[in-house]
This record gives C-alpha cells, structure tokens and sequence, in this order.
C-alpha cells in the first residue's frame, strides 16, 4: 500500500523538557504537541488523555511527554504554555489539567489580567504567588517554548494537537501495516503516518484529535 510506506528520517525524536508522566522505563514513549487555547487541544486534554493515562501510563507501558506548539493565532497561548511552566516540577500536570479545564476562563483576558488569573492557579496549586510571578514577568522558560516549536516544525508538526507514539525497533511492523490498511482515508488525508528515526525506533504520527479507541489501537499492536 503506497501511503503507508514506512519513511526514514534522519534525526532523532525528542521528548523536550517538561515533566515526564509515567515510568521513564516504559518501552513506548508518546510526545504531545499543544497549544493550551486551542480547543480541539483542550478536547484531546479532557476526554483522550485520561484514558490513556489511566489503561497505559499508570501501568507502566507508555511514558507520556508534552512539547508546546502554541499558534500564532492564539495570542494567550505563549502565556499560557510559560504559566505551566512556572509551577514547581511535581505540578506541571495539574496546572496542565487547569489550564485546559479553565480556558474558557482565560482565553480572552488581557495580558495584565492573565498574569494575575495564573498566578491565582498557581496558588491555588500550593505555588509561591512571588516565586511564579518572578518566573512568569521573567519569560524564564521563553527559550524552552521556542525549541519545542523550532523542533515541531523540524517533525513536520503543523497543527496541534499532534501526537508522536514511538515504539522500539523490535516491534511487529506488520502489524503496523495492518493498521494502516484499515485506515488509509486518514492516511490519505496525512492524519496518520510512520517512519523509523535515525536510531530505527517506530514513530507513528498522529495528527488531531482523533478519539480515544484509535489511540488504543495504535498502543496495542
């Protein structure tokens, strides 16, 4: 089948800077790019995730990584992607889940106004107001949000949210194959795709927010 063609790329997938969730031994690694005002992101955030976290991170097969992709066209998101960041390490994931659960809230405010909204989350987490404050004024962590995009492109990450499941190289190929027959209109469109990094581990891109049981498919071949 043409479209499914496994690619090579030259490079090495990598799974950035933030928190990792799940055990960092885990043999299949996902890597999320997303931009927390984008609703379809908030989408994938509240309903996909924690499926996944609950039926394969929590029992040690996937270790789970985010990357910001925030969008030109969502002026708060930048902020937003800094804000998660300005929480201490041990609440990443929660400010993750409150920023998204609440972005009806914030995704209009202005920038002075966002600042003070965040750091009512981050106290609202246990934060320091004046440690995340200091932080968030700062754009500590500006450097890190353009890497996570500088290598979004570098994947051919156009869109958010986007997701990148790598599996080792001695996985079954065939059945990822199998796979992709049965869903070449989503390959046909580049929703899905595979290709093998520089170091032969499986990278399946998934491109949206597809539901949960396409997730489920992929993670259980």
């Amino acid at each position: 089948m043409k479209n499914a063609i496994i690619t090579n790329i030259s490079f090495k997938i990598e799974s950035g800077t933030n928190p990792v969730l799940g055990n960092k031994s885990a043999p299949i690694t996902i890597i999320e790019f997303t931009d927390y005002q984008c609703p379809y992101c908030k989408k994938h955030a509240i309903e996909t995730f924690p499926q996944i976290e609950t039926n394969y991170i929590k029992i040690g097969k996937v270790k789970y990584y985010l990357r910001d992709f925030p969008l030109e066209m969502h002026t708060n998101a930048k902020n937003a992607a800094l804000a998660s960041k300005c929480v201490e390490q041990n609440k990443y994931w929660e400010m993750h889940t409150l920023l998204f659960t609440k972005q009806k809230e914030w995704a209009i405010y202005s920038e002075t106004q966002l600042a003070s909204k965040f750091t009512e989350y981050a106290s609202d987490l246990g934060i320091d107001k004046r440690t995340f404050s200091s932080c968030y004024s700062d754009n500590k962590f500006k450097q890190q949000i353009f890497s996570d995009i500088d290598a979004g492109q570098l994947y051919g990450i156009t869109g958010v949210p986007s997701t990148i499941i790598l599996f080792p190289k001695s996985a079954n190929e065939t059945k990822f194959l199998e796979f992709f027959s049965i869903y070449s209109e989503y390959v046909n469109k580049g929703y899905l795709s595979i290709s093998r990094d520089s170091e032969g581990n499986y990278a399946f891109f998934v491109k949206g927010a597809f539901p949960y049981k396409i997730f489920k498919q992929i993670l259980d071949l």
